[in-house]
């Protein structure tokens, strides 16, 4: 959380509205909690609490040093709220800067604090982008869509195999 609180700290110099962090899957930021009002929801076990903490976000911030493809990232996008992120790991695969959120390069906390700024001063901006994550998500991401990948790709990869047994016995 080191980056994030950089971040918030950089955050709280731009003209903004009141910011209130809401953090899931901890029970504690003592770092964070002198510069903005904390609620803490702790871990939450179920979809609708999940898509509920959400949709209450205007911005989901994701300040990983590393990631795959987060999940979290990708629930938020899924409940239309965009997402301010480094850019780095699988988080570009699914975040298309100034498209569904904003995207900062590695570690800037002052860029990726420019760009939670934006966001939060601007509601039709905020909407623009969550719409489009979403789509992007149901686009990309559904079930049915990366099912019908994985078909692809074994269907794929049994014809090569197939073809490799057929040329190899032919010799």
């Amino acid at each position: 959380f080191d980056l994030l609180a950089q971040t918030l700290e950089r955050l709280a110099r731009f003209p903004l509205p009141p910011v209130h962090l809401l953090v899931f899957g901890a029970s504690r930021l003592p770092a964070l909690e002198n510069a903005y009002p904390v609620r803490c929801l702790g871990r939450l076990h179920d979809a609708i609490t999940l898509r509920l903490a959400y949709a209450a976000a205007d911005v989901f911030v994701c300040p990983s040093r590393e990631e795959n493809l987060p999940n979290t990232v990708m629930e938020s996008l899924a409940c239309g709220t965009p997402v301010a992120g480094f850019h780095v790991g699988g988080i570009p695969d699914m975040v298309e800067h100034e498209v569904s959120g904003w995207l900062a390069p590695c570690y800037d906390t002052e860029h990726l604090a420019l760009g939670i700024a934006s966001m939060l001063k601007d509601a039709r901006q905020r909407r623009r982008m969550g719409e489009a994550g979403r789509a992007k998500v149901l686009r990309e991401y559904a079930a049915d869509v990366v099912a019908r990948r994985y078909m692809a790709l074994y269907d794929a990869v049994l014809a090569t195999s197939s073809e490799a047994r057929n040329t190899a016995g032919r010799s």
